[in-house]
């Protein structure tokens, strides 16, 4: 795959700065203690040069929080997050277009803080709150 390294440096930064920024606005009650990636079955440590070890039994890797989809998806180019519930439920997912990954300085100038903005979806996926603007129609 090509990109892979950029990917899996760029998901493991963003999680590292979004994990101090969500401790410090729920003063210390949450965190990101543990993230597993997840990486398609072809790509190897060669190529991505990080360590890939296959998951082990004790592993949550078949179910996820956080996608990351080829392409565009149904929301265009923007990250969001799957809410089918009420308010104060937890949502589905949280996805990611790839190349929010690969374009890391158009990603930045177009979305900014990104470890900022995947806060806000953690938010909206764990604890089922909604943006805070409307859609038109």
């Amino acid at each position: 795959q090509d990109g892979c390294q950029e990917i899996i440096k760029n998901i493991q930064s963003m999680f590292t700065e979004g994990s101090a920024i969500l401790h410090s606005a729920l003063s210390g009650r949450a965190y990101f203690n543990q993230v597993t990636i997840v990486v398609p079955p072809f790509w190897s440590e060669a190529k991505c040069n990080h360590s890939i070890t296959t998951p082990t039994g004790n592993t949550p890797y078949k179910s996820w929080s956080i996608l990351i989809v080829p392409g565009h998806g149904v929301q265009g180019s923007s990250p969001h997050t799957v809410q089918s519930k009420q308010c104060g439920e937890q949502g589905e997912e949280i996805i990611f277009p790839q190349h929010f990954f690969t374009a890391w300085n158009t990603t930045k100038t177009r979305w900014g803080n990104t470890s900022k903005l995947l806060v806000k979806e953690w938010t909206k996926y764990r604890y089922g709150v909604f943006d805070e603007f409307g859609f038109s129609g």
